[in-house]
C-alpha cells in the first residue's frame, strides 16, 4: 500500500527514535538490484579483533610455559640463596 507511514521504537520514543518510511510504486527496485547495501565489518573491528587475538595467544603461551616448565619456587635460605 502506497504512502508515508510513521512509526517509532517503543522503549526508545521518550528520547526520540522516530521514522518516517515511504512506499511507492516500484518498490524501490532500481537497476541494481535496490534494497540495502551488505553490511561489512569496520576496519577498526578488524584491528582490534587481529590485536584481541594476538593477546590471546601471548596470554595462553606464557600459561603454558609456567604450567609446563614451573619455576623456583624453592624457600631461600637466611644467605638469600637456594
Amino acid at each position: 500500500m502506497e504512502g508515508t507511514y510513521e512509526y517509532f521504537c517503543i522503549p526508545h520514543e521518550s528520547v526520540g527514535m522516530l521514522g518516517t518510511l515511504e512506499v511507492t510504486p516500484g518498490g524501490g527496485a532500481d537497476d541494481d538490484g535496490g534494497g540495502q547495501p551488505v553490511p561489512t565489518v569496520p576496519d577498526v573491528a578488524k584491528t582490534i579483533l587481529v590485536a584481541t587475538t594476538g593477546a590471546f595467544v601471548a596470554v595462553v603461551g606464557l600459561a603454558y610455559f609456567f604450567l609446563k616448565y614451573g619455576g623456583d619456587y624453592e624457600p631461600m635460605d637466611e644467605e638469600g640463596s637456594n
